[in-house]
């Protein structure tokens, strides 16, 4: 069993699945990947992984019933959940404010993002839980 952070990543787009999966291994996450939000649940539920990363460029409606459930959930709810907007969606940030730790717009930055993970991860090492 391997003692490096677990990553899972669902996204919608194979193009920016590919970049965040590439960045995410290129600092040494073990990194999950699915495009579907009910796989991605179940993943989660699975699998307990560190961080769950949800892109918002699937439907809309699945992203927030999604992540309500991961939430919900006794086996996940202490997984911080980043949820990525498309250019242009940031009112939809209201929406995720109970359901998710934090958010990130894209265009995504590679040192951005990394920034966010890590202050994710950072804060539940340290017991913070959500914020």
């Amino acid at each position: 069993m391997s003692l490096r952070t677990r990553v899972l990543l669902i996204d919608g787009s194979p193009s920016s699945l590919v970049w965040q999966l590439v960045l995410l291994q290129e600092e040494q996450y073990d990194t999950l990947t699915t495009s579907s939000t009910d796989e991605g649940v179940r993943i989660a539920r699975n699998e307990r992984p560190d961080l769950v990363i949800l892109d918002a460029s699937i439907r809309y409606a699945d992203v927030v019933a999604a992540a309500t459930e991961l939430r919900a959930a006794e086996a996940t709810r202490h997984i911080p959940i980043l949820i990525v907007l498309g250019a242009g969606r940031t009112r939809a940030s209201a929406d995720f404010g109970e359901i998710s730790d934090d958010q990130i717009v894209k265009p995504l930055k590679g040192a951005e993002y990394l920034h966010k993970i890590r202050e994710l991860l950072g804060r539940r090492r340290r017991g913070g839980g959500r914020r």
